[in-house]
């Protein structure tokens, strides 16, 4: 029959009859059976989630859950789901900046244990829908009709071109070198506020590949069900891959600067952007530990 197929095929096939061989003893496990409403009726079956199986877990990805087949005394297979959040304000002067980290991660983990007891050996998939988001834009400021003298006015400018230059924008702070050489005006603002959150505004994304393969060893109860302490910890490593760096610089200052230097301003962000995917992917393997208890009485 296998000649009449492809050998991918009937390698399908196979890994299908070894899969449903190893799990189909844990399934049949989690079958619970209902009499019908006529006696004559067979029972009907239903699959329930067995609490025994369920673990609350603690780990470097957040916190979670844990629920595991053990088909036998050799092999397992384990899903788990964590999330963590987290996020930060700041202000520095009139700069606004806030970052917010979502971590969200399911797995699909495949247990040996060698020794048919406590310890294991771990391989398996994260799905990941992960990301960090960060802004900056500057805050409403109140004047009330202050005046700002040339002086200071070109003070700030020189201040500007120096940070330019010290950021590796070296292009941009001739321009603000120069209107600071040449300018002889003061700047008055008229009206109690200015509004600055439209001059700039740039925010920046990173966002983590959608599957990462993961290896590791653990500890478990030998049953892990019934009356009594379970309890589950796991050590490895997940594979995160190279991360995707988003930056988005908007406003009027920027418009203008667009405007004047054209394409090469769109150019040095997808250069920064390249640079940090460069930077973050030296972290590409991300340490995954994990402890679950849980007590049953």
């Amino acid at each position: 029959m296998c000649r009449a197929v492809t050998t991918s095929a009937c390698r399908g096939v196979l890994a299908g009859c070894i899969l449903l061989a190893v799990t189909a003893p844990g399934f049949a496990a989690d079958v619970s059976y209902l009499p019908g409403d006529y006696p004559w009726e067979p029972a009907q079956s239903y699959l329930a989630i067995d609490p025994n199986r369920l673990l609350p877990k603690f780990s470097t990805l957040g916190k979670g859950v844990e629920y595991r087949y053990y088909s036998s005394v050799r092999f397992g297979v384990r899903l788990e789901s964590f999330e963590y959040r987290d996020g930060r304000d700041g202000v520095n002067d009139a700069l606004q900046t806030q970052w917010r980290i979502k971590l969200h991660t399911n797995s699909l983990l495949f247990d040996w244990l060698p020794f048919e007891g406590r310890f294991r050996a771990t391989t398996g998939i994260y799905v990941n829908r992960s990301e960090l988001n960060g802004s900056a834009h500057y805050a409403d400021l109140d004047f009330s009709g202050a005046t700002v003298s040339a002086q200071q006015l070109n003070g700030l400018a020189q201040e500007a071109a120096r940070q330019l230059r010290q950021s590796g924008y070296r292009e941009y702070a001739p321009r603000l070198e120069q209107f600071a050489s040449t300018n002889t005006q003061s700047l008055t603002i008229n009206g109690r506020t200015v509004d600055l959150r439209d001059v700039a505004l740039v925010s920046a994304r990173v966002r983590l590949p959608p599957y990462a393969p993961y290896l590791g060893i653990g500890w478990r109860n030998v049953d892990g069900k019934g009356v009594g302490l379970s309890y589950s910890i796991d050590m490895g490593f997940m594979h995160l891959g190279r991360p995707r760096v988003e930056y988005s610089v908007t406003g009027s200052l920027v418009d203008a600067a667009r405007s004047y230097y054209g394409s090469a301003l769109d150019e040095r962000i997808a250069e920064e952007e390249r640079q940090a995917e460069e930077s973050l992917s030296k972290y590409r393997y991300y340490p995954v530990v994990s402890v679950g208890l849980a007590y049953r009485f």
